[in-house]
């Protein structure tokens, strides 16, 4: 049975957000960041994102 992970601790600044996600044993540091004016909502690249991997493995 999997432990609830901790809390995801965010640090904003202007464009950039960074957490911490603990998997685990294992702490992952993600970093995002955003593009001003861009016109592509957040689900459309995600949507992108898995499609291309998903081209790219076949």
């Amino acid at each position: 049975m999997h432990k609830k992970s901790k809390p995801v601790k965010i640090q904003r600044d202007a464009d950039t957000s960074r957490f911490a996600k603990r998997i685990g044993s294992v702490t992952y540091m993600v970093g995002v960041h955003f593009k001003k004016g861009a016109t592509e909502t957040m689900d459309k690249k995600i949507m992108r994102l898995i499609k291309n991997e998903m081209e790219a493995t076949v």
